[in-house]
């Protein structure tokens, strides 16, 4: 079984859609639409992690980045791998 890593572009964003992942900023935006847009934009791909917490109350991004920063970086790289962005 491939994994995640060893994945094409396009395999990553399949990957995506089917799991129905949605952005959490107030729009509920399916993340895979996202990818696939910049992906077919051109041009030069870059991808950002933000973690200031912009919800009232949550904490989630301060515990995401406090107790696993491995999965945001992996998640980081995946993203990266998707819509061709480079290190350049």
């Amino acid at each position: 079984m491939t994994t995640l890593l060893e994945s094409s572009p396009e395999a990553l964003i399949e990957r995506l859609e089917q799991s129905g992942l949605r952005g959490r900023g107030g729009g509920w935006f399916p993340a895979a639409r996202k990818w696939k847009a910049v992906r077919a934009e051109g041009g030069r791909p870059l991808v950002i992690a933000n973690g200031a917490e912009g919800e009232p109350a949550s904490e989630k991004d301060k515990l995401l980045l406090w107790y696993s920063p491995h999965l945001v970086l992996d998640g980081l790289q995946l993203a990266a791998e998707a819509v061709g962005a480079d290190r350049t």
